[in-house]
């Protein structure tokens, strides 16, 4: 076999090349792509034209596997890539070497493919035991248009990034002291950034972030410990002050006379109200009667403005104090405070009694429904994730990072680890309506049937990547289990594989169909007889309980969604169904498929839908900060603000009377259907 090259083009290539070493691996990538256009084992100009010369062959076989991913898979790949650039600060951006913690554990099955087409070299860190990742060359980073654009338009994230790794490396040569941690000005940034881009941030900058947030908590409840010794300084103060006032009151009686005696008297029984309401206030504060204390409070500072002798600067202060700290109180009522960090899920108990909520700063806690804290459960250094009651609300079970399954009674005693756990984190779990049976979702793709004891009953494969979600039809004899594969599997209680559900309505099709068709979201209908999907192109689709699509909704050019479906769901009754897009907008159809109404407000990503058990009314949680209820007709009831955080969830209580939601602002809201705070 021999190759012959068009007049010149080997000189043209050794000139592209010139006196530049580094430039060896884009000449091998080059020839690589040239020898896929020869003819007759003949390479010509044109053909070097075509792939874009020496420096930009690499660029457009970049565009061409871009092409070929799926929308979710280009998201992914600009995670990737913007991690292996180095933005220049007045200089120019570099490659850099990235850990597979610093790209995604769930990016990394993107890296190797993207490794295979030679746009990335992996390797391995010997000193820290980790994969790693760089860009194959510098070439990519000046003529890869579209990485040009993604680093441009991440550019002041990263840049805080890489400022962030540079004070978490001094914070690891100093062995981990807490004088090294983000105080100030730069962990209020980081707290920022993590708000909007947890995602990005790897897991070991998400553990410096979250210890300096604790050392922050420390000091901050370190600081209201010593203004409270201060207020009880105060105290004592102001009884002192009393008693001076009582030996001034038995001067004045013996020098003054009767007139005077009365005078003083009027006035000491005035101080004595203010110092008795301030007591009384003091102790509602202590026994979490906030209206009470309030009322006291408010009381005391009236009596207080009216003296007609002005008591002292102590008592004063005391007034003040107390005063400040009831309407605190008040105005942060049903603030269900406790979690040190994100919650990931809260839900009532069937009987509407407990909320369970459960969080990244490994623990579980049980509320009352008016919002006490019943009791904190340690989950040994693993946030939980999901968290499921059994009908009766006796027990309730929970999956955790960790991938272990624990089993806990309604007051909070753990009865069980399960004893055999997922390759993975437990991203979904769910009780079956007898309640004897439990199914797990796992990142390591399978579904796993548990008793209700926690004996393994089965493992249930077919999905490709990680399961995002389970659940029982109504009547408990049929599983459902979505994927971030995109497929939904519908599964008999034996664990039975009985259908696949994609975007295309025959499987041995879906391979010549836009992939942008596939499921997102699911829900079942209260008959079990239907079942409902939303698609990440914006579709939404109804299914027969065998399998057969029914239905396809309206799309993009008939007012229909434009972009991915968050959140499909039947109302109780069956007569309405609800989806919720990125797109910002919720919409109602009937179930013939028919638009009933579109549902405008939102400013941001609708995490979470949720119907009222009568049917009546919706509220929907968004990443605009904002809870929103509306009524079955599409009226818009109120607008609930007072998170400061995205929304990530939203649940009726089962009697329909309260609202919880949950935020990433740290804490749990209970809400009465009117849109109060309960």
């Amino acid at each position: 076999m021999k190759v012959e090259l068009e007049e010149g083009l080997t000189s043209k290539l050794i000139n592209n090349v010139g006196e530049h070493p580094g430039r060896l691996p884009l000449l091998e990538f080059a020839l690589t792509q040239l020898w896929s256009k020869q003819k007759n084992w003949y390479l010509t100009h044109k053909a070097y034209e075509e792939i874009g010369g020496l420096e930009k062959a690499l660029a457009k076989h970049a565009d061409e596997v871009l092409k070929n991913l799926s929308e979710e898979e280009k998201q992914q790949a600009q995670r990737v890539f913007i991690q292996l650039v180095r933005p220049g600060e007045g200089t120019e951006d570099t490659r850099r070497v990235a850990t597979r913690n610093e790209v995604g554990n769930e990016n990394w099955g993107l890296v190797q493919r993207l490794a295979d087409e030679r746009l990335v070299v992996t390797g391995w860190d010997e000193t820290e035991k980790i994969e790693t990742v760089e860009i194959v060359h510098e070439a990519l980073i000046r003529e890869w248009g579209r990485l040009r654009e993604w680093v441009n338009a991440n550019r002041e994230f990263r840049t805080w990034q890489e400022r962030l790794r540079g004070a978490m490396q001094q914070w690891e040569i100093s062995g981990n002291d807490e004088g090294a941690l983000l105080r100030g000005a730069p962990l209020a940034e980081a707290e920022d950034w993590l708000q909007v881009r947890r995602l990005d941030v790897g897991s070991d900058e998400l553990v410096f972030i979250q210890l300096s947030l604790e050392l922050r908590d420390r000091i901050q409840q370190e600081e209201k410990e010593r203004t409270q010794r201060e207020l009880e300084q105060a105290i004592k103060a102001q009884k002192a002050a009393q008693m001076r006032n009582r030996v001034a009151l038995i001067s004045s009686i013996a020098l003054s006379g009767f007139a005077i005696f009365a005078f003083l008297q009027w006035s000491g029984a005035q101080q004595q109200s203010i110092v008795a309401l301030n007591q009384a206030s003091e102790s509602s504060l202590l026994s979490n009667k906030q209206l009470e204390a309030l009322v006291a409070g408010v009381q005391a500072g009236k009596q207080l403005k009216n003296a007609i002798v002005q008591p002292d600067a102590a008592l004063k202060q005391t007034v003040t104090v107390t005063l400040h700290q009831a309407v605190y109180g008040v105005q942060e009522r049903n603030r269900l405070i406790g979690h040190q960090s994100y919650i990931n899920v809260a839900t009532f108990s069937p009987d509407g009694e407990i909320i369970a909520s459960g969080s990244t700063d490994d623990t579980i806690k049980l509320w009352s429904r008016e919002g006490k804290l019943l009791k904190t459960l340690n989950t040994n250094l693993s946030g939980t994730i999901s968290i499921s009651f059994s009908p009766d609300s006796k027990l309730f079970v929970t999956g955790s990072f960790d991938s272990v399954i624990r089993l806990w009674s309604r007051d909070g005693q753990l009865l069980k680890n399960f004893p055999q756990k997922h390759a993975d984190r437990v991203s979904a779990i769910s009780f079956s309506p007898d309640g004897q049976m439990i199914a797990s979702g796992s990142r390591d793709k399978t579904i796993k049937l548990w008793s209700r004891d926690g004996q393994l009953i089965k493992t249930l494969s077919g999905h490709n990547k990680s399961v995002m979600g389970v659940s029982f039809s109504p009547n408990g004899q049929m599983i459902a289990s979505i994927g971030s594969d995109e497929t939904i599997k519908l599964w008999s209680r034996d664990g039975q594989l009985l259908h696949t559900l994609s975007g295309c309505e025959r499987q041995d099709k879906c391979e010549h169909e836009n992939p942008d068709n596939d499921i997102g979201s699911v829900g079942f209908s209260p008959d079990n007889q239907m079942i409902l999907s939303g698609g990440y192109d914006g579709s939404v689709k109804l299914w027969s309980k065998e399998g057969k699509r029914l239905k396809t909704f309206p799309g993009c050019n008939q007012n229909g969604h434009c972009s991915n479906i968050g959140s499909v769901s039947f109302s109780p009754d069956g007569k309405t169904i609800v989806s919720a897009g990125h797109d910002h907008k919720i919409k109602l159809w009937n179930k013939k498929g028919q638009l009933s109404k579109t549902l405008y407000g939102h400013q941001g990503f609708i995490s979470s839908v949720s119907f009222s058990p009568d049917s009546k009314t919706i509220a929907s949680a968004s990443w605009d900060t904002s809870i929103r209820l509306w009524n079955v007709d599409g009226q818009k009831l109120k607008v609930l603000s007072e998170h400061k955080a995205d929304v990530n969830s939203v649940s009726f209580s089962p009697d329909g009377k309260m609202l919880a939601s949950g935020s990433n602002d740290k804490t749990i809201k209970l809400w009465n259907r009117e849109g109060r705070l309960t």
